[in-house]
């Protein structure tokens, strides 16, 4: 048992030191990312002259951009389930030949996820565990989100808005967020289940904006049509989406929780539902409960959008393989602070394998003759990404406290006698802060700046005091 704990020992600690950078490391990890984004830019150009209409959806869309403006039914013998806001904000991007128009509106999917991470990162991620590597985790994301970007899906363009969204109302700045988290409601309806749960921790700053948003970006297709044609357009979607609810058939390619139910017994509607509905009540359970523990509100958000993706994903509307890029920042996260801090590796490790590699059609394929449930790789690499999410938390519930008890006298003694903090007593504070997350004290004005440099565990103000 010794021989094997020795053995693998440099593994963990490889694995330990892969997760983190800093100073020039870090910088080439960024520059790394930035190549290879940029090489997937390039590589899907050369693909869109060679095969414009081949292995994308973009056919969908610009049939309704055309069909907007041309007066033909969008949702007539077709698969085609997006809003009339959305046919006509889209519709620009028919203007161009096949090959340029998908190139266009993929680069914007690009160029807006890949800003959106960075922009989450920085502002969300990082502050709870700063030895992260931004690069690593930009590379771990852009391999989870390859195949649907490659299929000009909307996907990533959704969770760029919702990225966005998140931080806006980190930020406090409730007409930004509300506007950009109704703009993915606009694409596909299930989005609005992210913007409610983050509402949960400002109902009353949040609702407001993101209501109005909601109802100001459905009246933009007046704009451009006669009323009466609109009105007509926004009810035949309303049943297109309301016959694909109740009546239609199920698609062979849905990766979710039914798949899983499917492979071990005879699932139907009615407990289908019951469970939708007992997962989505657990949800909320957990990140009211998070935020009634005092959870920071960096942390909250990124536990609330991956235990959103993860129910998204398994009991949502249309889950297939390429909707799995939704919770790319999650696996990717999770992953690389589970190799930095030597818990619930496996847990980690295994959820971003199941989806990011062992969840693409080619594995799946590869895997069909040894295993006649491949098809349940992803649906379980959701399962144990909020397992994770569970006992991360969990484990945060119980050791906050006692980070915060530990280093409790620590900070009164620097308070009261303004003297230097010794080596053990800034690392007790370091420790209140990455782990218990401990909300910092009322923001000045609602200045989030303000609001870290008056906080107790301010690295910066503890340093200036032990100068």
């Amino acid at each position: 048992m010794h021989r094997t704990k020795a053995i693998w020992a440099p593994v963990r600690r490889g694995a330990a030191i892969f997760a983190s950078a800093s100073g020039a490391p870090a910088r080439r990890w960024l520059q790394t990312a930035q190549v290879a984004w940029i090489i997937l830019a390039v590589a899907y150009l050369i693909k869109a002259i060679a095969a414009p209409r081949i292995h994308t959806v973009y056919v969908d869309f610009f049939a309704g951009g055309h069909n907007w403006w041309s007066g033909e039914s969008m949702y007539d013998k077709t698969e085609y389930y997006y809003s009339p806001t959305f046919s006509l904000l889209f519709s620009p991007f028919t203007l161009f030949p096949d090959w340029l128009g998908q190139t266009l509106w993929n680069w914007l999917s690009m160029a807006a996820v890949f800003g959106a991470l960075r922009t989450f990162f920085r502002e969300v991620l990082r502050p709870q565990f700063e030895q992260i590597c931004e690069g690593k985790f930009l590379l771990l994301c852009e391999l989870i989100l390859l195949r649907g970007i490659w299929s000009a899906q909307s996907n990533a363009l959704i969770l760029a808005l919702l990225l966005w969204g998140a931080v806006a109302a980190l930020q406090g700045r409730w007409w930004r967020a509300g506007l950009l988290l109704a703009l993915p409601v606009h694409i596909k309806i299930w989005p609005l289940l992210a913007g409610a749960l983050l509402a949960l921790r400002w109902p009353k700053k949040l609702v407001g904006p993101l209501a109005a948003a909601i109802a100001g970006l459905a009246l933009v297709p007046f704009l451009s049509k006669s009323p009466s044609y609109v009105l007509a357009t926004y009810q035949e979607w309303i049943q297109c989406l309301t016959q694909r609810l109740l009546h239609g058939q199920r698609y062979i390619g849905y990766r979710d929780a039914w798949t899983i139910w499917e492979a071990f017994g005879t699932p139907t509607k009615f407990a289908y539902h019951a469970l939708q509905a007992a997962l989505g009540l657990a949800v909320c359970g957990a990140c009211y409960w998070q935020l009634r523990r005092g959870k920071s509100a960096a942390a909250w958000i990124a536990s609330t959008l991956g235990l959103w993706g993860a129910l998204q994903l398994l009991v949502g509307p249309g889950t297939e393989r390429m909707t799995y890029g939704l919770i790319a920042p999650a696996l990717s996260w999770n992953l690389l602070v589970s190799l930095a801090e030597r818990r619930w590796r496996w847990l980690a490790g295994g959820a971003w394998i199941a989806v990011g590699i062992l969840g693409s059609g080619a594995c799946e394929r590869a895997l069909l003759p040894y295993w006649s449930h491949a098809a349940l790789i992803q649906p379980l690499g959701a399962v144990l990404l909020a397992c994770w999410l569970v006992l991360h938390d969990w484990e945060w519930s119980k050791s906050g406290a006692m980070a915060s008890a530990s280093s409790g006298s620590a900070i009164w003694q620097w308070r009261v006698s303004g003297g230097p903090l010794d080596t053990a007593d800034r690392a007790g504070i370091v420790a209140a802060r990455s782990l218990a997350r401990i909300e910092p004290e009322p923001a000045v004005r609602g200045n989030p700046a303000a609001d870290a440099a008056n906080s107790p565990f301010s690295l910066a103000k503890l340093d200036d005091a032990s100068a």
